[in-house]
């Protein structure tokens, strides 16, 4: 059994929870710092910079998943592994926008 095997079925979890929660987390990271970086940087308002970062990353995620993964992935991903996906990276965003509104 690998290492990686040991891992998943020591907290009996699936592949698939593995990568819905490396989503979110990595777009609750993204959006978060990235939100705040351009509100210190151009002086904007939060909630601006958060809905540009998240129209833009909305846009950008939408095309990796539902255009690039379908076609170019190995193994070939199917649409459900890429709506999961996506969706992981919207649980992420609102992660993001939590910690933004409760000032964290």
């Amino acid at each position: 059994m690998s290492l990686f095997a040991r891992f998943v079925n020591w907290w009996n979890a699936s592949p698939y929870i593995l990568t819905f929660n490396v989503h979110a987390w990595f777009s609750c990271t993204l959006v978060y710092h990235a939100s705040i970086a351009m509100h210190r940087h151009f002086h904007l308002r939060l909630l601006y910079c958060a809905i540009a970062v998240l129209v833009l990353w909305i846009l950008v995620t939408a095309w990796k998943e539902f255009w690039f993964d379908l076609r170019y992935e190995v193994p070939a991903q199917t649409v459900a592994d890429s709506t999961a996906d996506f969706i992981g990276y919207r649980i992420g965003d609102v992660l993001a926008v939590l910690l933004m509104a409760i000032g964290a």
